[in-house]
């Protein structure tokens, strides 16, 4: 089997890049992706990072099992986006996440970029 300490770690700004920086609509089919954004639009663009984390839960068998495991994670390779399923996970995932967490990942979305 593939370890993990056989994986040449990349910057940690590369994991989901595309995802988060796109809100998800690198992903397919575009149907998914207008769930997600309303699931973002109901609860918080600050949901955008705790949906792209929960992205990386569910492909976790998929990236492990890989050498390059972060040539998944470019738009082209991206598994069909399941909307429900990637929603009701992030919602079961946020009260196991640790409140200065939360708070700090709300606070990120509404801070403007520095000048």
């Amino acid at each position: 089997g593939v370890h993990a300490q056989q994986f040449q770690t990349p910057h940690r700004g590369a994991f989901a890049l595309p995802m988060l920086m796109s809100f998800f609509a690198c992903c397919r089919p575009l149907n998914q992706v207008l769930k997600v954004w309303d699931a973002m639009l109901a609860f918080g663009v600050h949901l955008n990072v705790i949906l792209c984390v929960t992205q990386l839960v569910l492909l976790r068998a998929v990236l492990l099992a890989e050498p390059h495991p972060l040539q998944h994670l470019t738009p082209r390779r991206l598994p069909s986006l399941d909307a429900e399923l990637l929603v009701r996970v992030s919602f079961e995932i946020i009260p196991h996440l640790p409140k200065s967490l939360l708070e700090e990942v709300s606070m990120h979305a509404r801070m403007a970029a520095p000048a």
